[in-house]
């Protein structure tokens, strides 16, 4: 089998997985979460959707740097998820809001260009380049920010609001919670998780690590690795890590969220995802980085 028939077949498992996570926007509706106050949670999980679905078209081409950049992305949001559904998740999803609200609040100060902050970021807008001959259209976005600051005052948001000390950036941080990112991975028991995939994702994310799967050895000289190249051994450990996380995930979620479509995808697991993604991982051998057939 070759590399374009391995890629077709990965791609069919992924499309499988997240068409699933899809249909799971149907039973919203009857869902205890049903709530103003937990969207930040559904938008939270559609996002994370998104981000299986851009490894997936990365992957088809396939783009091994864009993988691992948008691997470090779901690997982030499936944090941020599980601490969401660990417990207290009415809580939790209602923090995760009022975060967002609060940071739209600061940004709208932004836009306005009659505000000390408006004029601020106006002037720094003219000193950058590329956007040096911007500026900002006079718009006034206080009404935005006295709704957006009026409904932080009423329930359930009012009471949560009060005890949220936003020096702390990171909304998890919340009742004593996680302080930073490497903190939420601890918490959650994924410490390995993030020194052995996160950590090294992060620099390759921030560009400070041009080097990992970018260089190769082609006879006997050290060449920079295509754009588009294929390492079937790489390919298979970051693919498989990033479909078991979206497999969590989901069982997570519906079972939590959505109980009367959990029983659903576990029928769906057990007859359908699971023993397809058996027979094409098997394509690959794991050890040798070679395929079987």
């Amino acid at each position: 089998m070759n590399n374009n028939e391995i890629i077709k077949k990965y791609s069919e498992v992924f499309d499988c997985l997240i068409n699933r996570g899809k249909k799971s926007f149907d039973y919203i509706e009857d869902s205890e979460f049903n709530k103003n106050e937990c969207y930040g949670l559904f938008l939270l999980f559609s996002t994370f959707l998104s981000y299986a679905d851009s490894y997936k078209n990365l992957l088809m081409i396939p783009n091994f740097r864009g993988m691992q950049v948008i691997l470090r992305s779901l690997l982030e949001c499936y944090a941020h998820l599980e601490y969401m559904l660990e417990k207290n998740i009415l809580e939790r999803a209602t923090v995760y809001q009022i975060y967002y609200a609060n940071e739209r609040i600061e940004w709208l100060k932004k836009l306005d260009p009659t505000s000390i902050i408006g004029k601020e970021f106006n002037s720094q807008l003219k000193k950058t380049k590329y956007v040096s001959e911007l500026s900002l259209p006079n718009v006034n976005t206080s009404k935005e920010i006295d709704s957006i600051s009026k409904r932080l005052q009423q329930p359930p948001y009012n009471e949560i609001y009060k005890k949220i000390n936003m020096k702390n950036k990171k909304w998890y941080s919340y009742n004593n919670g996680p302080k930073k990112i490497k903190n939420l991975f601890e918490h959650l028991g994924l410490n390995a998780l993030y020194e052995i995939h996160y950590k090294i994702l992060s620099e390759i994310a921030h560009a400070s690590d041009a080097y990992t799967n970018n260089i190769q050895t082609y006879k006997g000289e050290i060449v920079i690795s295509d754009i588009h190249h294929f390492d079937e051994y790489s390919f298979k450990a970051l693919t498989g890590l990033a479909l078991s996380i979206i497999q969590e995930v989901l069982f997570q979620y519906t079972s939590k969220i959505l109980p009367e479509y959990h029983i659903r995808y576990l029928r769906f697991l057990k007859n359908i995802y699971l023993p397809k993604k058996i027979k094409y991982f098997d394509l690959i051998d794991f050890n040798k980085g070679t395929t079987n057939e």
